[in-house]
């Protein structure tokens, strides 16, 4: 895994928790996710959970993740991930992201539009 891209860990635990939670559609997601000064598009959420992009704050990311967390809980999932270690998750996967960025140009667009 050591060869694998930064957010392909992330990526593999959102895509379960997509399950557990249901398999909610990304347009649900988003809109549930979205707060009036920060807008997620279907499209990032796809990104974050093919792990093509890893948000750069975790606040960005924390509210679907809460949102998956509770919908699995209420599904009856007994085997999810606690919201600490997905800041794990994601700090590890952020860290290497941060340090393929300072030896390889990453383009792209942000994660999020904010309006603040």
């Amino acid at each position: 895994m050591s060869n694998s891209p930064p957010g392909d860990a992330f990526g593999e635990a959102l895509k379960a928790l997509f399950l557990q939670a249901g398999r909610p559609t990304l347009e649900s997601a988003a809109k549930a996710v979205s707060r009036p000064n920060v807008t997620v598009s279907r499209q990032r959420v796809s990104d974050w959970r093919n792990g093509r992009h890893i948000p750069h704050d975790y606040a960005v990311v924390e509210p679907l993740l809460t949102w998956l967390t509770m919908r699995a809980v209420d599904a009856g999932a007994t085997d999810v991930m606690p919201l600490p270690e997905w800041k794990k998750l994601w700090a590890r996967a952020q860290g290497r992201a941060a340090g393929d960025a300072k030896t390889a140009p990453r383009g792209g667009t942000p994660s999020v539009v904010s309006t603040r």
